[in-house]
């Protein structure tokens, strides 16, 4: 993952960390809908809902990384860049399985972002 960090970003981090925070908040938020959906439609056991909301899924996951990624490319500090970006490959690997979230190493990732953006 890389060294840990000590201080706060500089360069652009004040409009990167913004645009992170906001793209992870309306992230987990969708997920977490999308996620509802999945479930909801297993306990009913409608398939074609389950696979409808599934695949809303995968486009909100998709949707969440993308932002991560864009401002991981707009970030001018080289560890926020680089956690950002392996924020994005931790969403990515996200699915309806909550096995598949790994909660570890998102914390580990979401530590180092909250000690690289300022408060």
């Amino acid at each position: 993952m890389g060294p840990e960090p000590t201080a706060k970003a500089g360069g652009n981090a004040n409009q990167v960390c913004a645009d992170a925070r906001k793209a992870s908040e309306a992230g987990t938020t969708a997920f977490v809908q999308q996620l509802t959906a999945v479930l909801e439609a297993q306990g009913k056991n409608d398939k074609t809902a389950e696979a409808a909301a599934e695949k809303k899924l995968g486009t909100t996951l998709d949707a969440w990384a993308a932002d991560l990624r864009k401002a991981s490319s707009a970030a001018t500090d080289g560890q926020l860049k680089a956690t950002l970006s392996q924020l994005a490959g931790q969403v990515d690997t996200m699915t309806s399985n909550v096995e598949t979230i790994d909660d570890a190493t998102l914390g580990a990732i979401q530590d180092r972002l909250d000690t690289l953006c300022p408060s």
